[in-house]
């Protein structure tokens, strides 16, 4: 397996409750990785700023701090496939 900062730039899925809510997974686009936390996008909460500021657009995209303490779980994907175990008669 690989650390955070090998994921810089890829999308990554992760419960992040102040982005998605309590118990809900999201996608961010992966910027930085710094010692206290995570600099991120995510389209919602650009959607929900420019809602904010009545914009249609923005001339940047906005990059989100997120401190380590406020994320609740980020996952990332490894090689070969996910297969459901009760599809499959396992479980």
């Amino acid at each position: 397996m690989y650390g955070l900062e090998a994921m810089v730039g890829n999308i990554i899925v992760a419960m992040i409750p102040m982005f998605t809510g309590e118990g809900m997974f999201g996608e961010f686009k992966l910027h930085h990785v710094e010692t206290a936390g995570i600099w991120v996008e995510n389209q919602e909460a650009n959607d929900s700023l420019m809602g904010a500021l009545n914009l249609a657009a923005l001339p940047k995209t906005p990059v989100f701090f997120v401190p380590f303490d406020k994320v609740t779980l980020i996952s990332s994907n490894v090689r070969g496939p996910a297969l459901s175990e009760k599809a499959f008669g396992v479980k």
